[in-house]
């Protein structure tokens, strides 16, 4: 190797070369030399500062964790935790109508919508020790629950759009998650309609309640147990559901990954199904009294059959009546009977009135 002084700003420095380089070949090889070794130390320093940015963040979030949370911690999430479930629906069920394009055109639209749908979930993320919490979970459950109801209630064709897309968008997202190929993905998000219009059982069941008028008043002590009932019985049903679906995602899933579990999360998802269709059918309940004879049911018991209101007295038989005859005549065809007064006779006085006192002298 050859060694070569070429000046610079600092004073003189010594370049290593092949013997025979030219002025400029010899300045080129330094200069690649300087922006390797300025591109090092960048890096180094990068690295430098997010390392200990980083061990920042886990202290931070060390303390975070180490504290108690409260009563008001946990009900701060509930509103976060129902926004987000809506939002997280409306997210699935952009994403499963997003499975009707082809391929590269439902990439640029799944960008789209995770992007947007990502920021949301941001904005609305748990705190520390929050995130596997009852509240939040019971919450989020309420929100999709929610979602498909409320738009059932504005458009039942664009509630059931929605509960069937959400359906299909889950099971395409969770086969492109397991790697599956895009036959297998096709196949899982057409299947994916089966989950999805299970949830709209339990939601048309609400909706239905919800668009029914009652009328009267119920006994206090029957009202509470009937309203008890209806709770479980909806609660049941939204369980049952819950749990059908779950079953069913995992069914579509094994299509691709044998080692799905078949029952893996349906016992969660029917503790807050079970939850959700309590809290609504008692909301429902609260915001519409029930009436006695009512569609909807009755918060008042069966009373039994009637019983006579003079239950010792002999009343007589109920008089039968009597149809008119198509050939009945008239009582006197060949009298002339007069015409009918049009309206009072001024002279004629009144039979009830009371009679004239006269004085006598």
């Amino acid at each position: 190797m050859a060694r070569y002084q070429i000046e610079t700003a600092k004073g003189p420095i010594i370049v290593e070369g092949p013997a025979g380089l030219s002025g400029p070949e010899v300045i080129d090889i330094y200069n690649n030399r300087v922006d390797t070794a300025t591109a090092r130390r960048t890096l180094e320093f990068e690295n430098a500062q997010r390392g200990q940015f980083e061990a920042q963040a886990d202290a931070a979030e060390t303390v975070a964790r180490s504290q108690r949370r409260g009563v008001s911690d946990y009900l701060g999430e509930v509103p976060k935790g129902v926004i987000g479930g809506a939002a997280n629906l409306l997210e699935q069920g952009s994403l499963g109508l997003a499975t009707l394009l082809p391929e590269s055109a439902e990439l640029v639209v799944r960008g789209g919508v995770q992007a947007v749908g990502g920021a949301v979930q941001d904005y609305l993320a748990p705190d520390f020790n929050l995130e596997n919490s009852v509240p939040r979970k019971f919450s989020e459950a309420v929100g999709s629950f929610a979602g498909i109801v409320g738009t059932s209630l504005v458009n039942p064709f664009a509630g059931a759009g929605l509960a069937v897309s959400a359906g299909v968008g889950e099971a395409s997202e969770r086969a492109r998650a397991a790697g599956a190929t895009q036959e297998e993905r096709n196949l899982a998000a057409l299947q994916g309609i089966i989950p999805g219009a299970l949830e709209l059982i339990p939601a048309g069941r609400l909706v239905k309640g919800i668009k029914q008028v009652f009328k009267g008043d119920a006994n206090p002590v029957e009202l509470i147990t009937n309203r008890i009932l209806r709770a479980t019985r909806e609660g049941g049903f939204e369980a049952g559901q819950e749990v059908a679906s779950s079953i069913a995602q995992n069914m579509i899933e094994q299509g691709y990954n044998p080692e799905q579990g078949t029952f893996e999360g349906s016992g969660e998802a029917a503790g807050y199904g079970f939850g959700v269709g309590a809290l609504a059918q008692s909301l429902l309940d609260l915001a519409t009294p029930r009436t006695r004879g009512g569609a909807g049911g009755t918060d008042v018991a069966d009373a039994g059959p009637q019983g006579e209101l003079f239950p010792g007295e002999d009343l007589g038989q109920a008089p039968q009546r009597q149809e008119t005859s198509p050939d009945q005549a008239e009582m006197f065809p060949t009298e002339d009977l007069g015409q009918a007064p049009e309206g009072p006779d001024p002279r004629q006085g009144d039979l009830f009135a009371a009679p004239e006192r006269r004085q006598v002298l």
